[in-house]
């Protein structure tokens, strides 16, 4: 038989909690001395508080599962943009829960307003950029003091994420004139490209899964995909040749990973330890090279 996971809770009474406990403790020690039946039954009362609050704060954070987080590469100084998705597996709603990265700071917290019965909340969050580099978060916690605010819950995870810092650009080196494939090339029909340019009428001959069936649903009418890839020249960025120190070189690299996607020029990536990314241009080209950039300068800082 498959032995079930004890779920982690821990709770302790807050500075409110010991306060009211205090509290407790003095209208016990009045009922005793003046044996009036009227503060004991205020001083039960006041304890059977206590406790449903301990209950209702365990509950508030009790089955609420970490699914999964996301960031977007971000630049040195800059702000880190993240997404964090939570699991609620109880039958209640959950409300006030607050996370936090550990790691990156023991004060940062980013709150949850409500996180619905069987549903899943997905929050937004940020943090200061400060290093570049790929910084790795091994821990993340959920707290909470909801309701009564007497009591500190909160449930650990281990986790195994990465998110990524570029260093900023700077350089005024010219882009290289190293022309790898000749001429750049606009493909016409849906072949590689990033950047969708326009609707063109369907000609016989043209493949098919070039065709928009969205728009041949709405017009009844085949159209295709225009696509265009890149401007006049195809470059390598390789960071041997540009006889600058290493941190020198990854930023004036970074300044030129934007002038090429600016003037959508396609370019490839060499770096010193031997990581090399394809041809390509765009966005999608532009973030995998900044987090190469950011995964050099770890190796570079190490």
């Amino acid at each position: 038989m498959k032995k079930l996971k004890r779920e982690r809770l821990f709770i302790v009474p807050n500075g409110y909690g010991l306060m009211y406990g205090f509290g407790i403790v003095i209208s016990l020690l009045a009922a005793a001395t003046y044996t009036n039946n009227l503060i004991y039954s205020l001083s039960f009362f006041l304890v059977g508080l206590f406790l449903v609050g301990m209950i209702q704060t365990n509950s508030n954070l009790k089955k609420t599962e970490f699914e999964k987080v996301s960031f977007e590469i971000a630049e040195e100084g800059g702000v880190v943009q993240g997404r964090l998705w939570l699991k609620n597996e109880s039958g209640e709603n959950h409300y006030n829960l607050n996370f936090r990265f550990p790691e990156i700071s023991k004060e940062l917290g980013f709150e949850v307003e409500k996180l619905p019965a069987k549903g899943i909340a997905i929050c937004n969050f940020s943090f200061p950029a400060n290093l570049p580099g790929i910084h790795k978060i091994t821990k993340l916690q959920l707290r909470t003091v909801y309701p009564f605010g007497m009591f500190y819950c909160w449930k650990p995870f281990q986790v195994d994420f990465n998110y990524a810092v570029h260093p900023k650009g700077e350089g005024d080196l010219a882009l290289p004139q190293n022309v790898l494939m000749g001429e750049s090339y606009h493909h016409q029909w849906g072949s590689g490209g990033e950047d969708f340019s326009e609707h063109r009428y369907y000609q016989e001959g043209e493949p098919y899964h070039h065709v928009d069936w969205k728009a041949f649903a709405r017009r009844d009418r085949l159209l295709t995909k225009k696509f265009e890839d890149g401007d006049r020249q195809n470059i390598l960025i390789d960071m041997f040749k540009l006889g600058l120190a290493d941190k020198e070189a990854l930023r004036q690299m970074v300044q030129w990973v934007d002038s090429c996607t600016n003037e959508k020029i396609s370019y490839a990536l060499k770096l010193k330890s031997g990581e090399y990314l394809e041809m390509g241009y765009g966005p999608y080209q532009k973030q995998r090279a900044l987090y190469l950039i950011a995964q050099e300068w770890n190796r570079e800082a190490s």
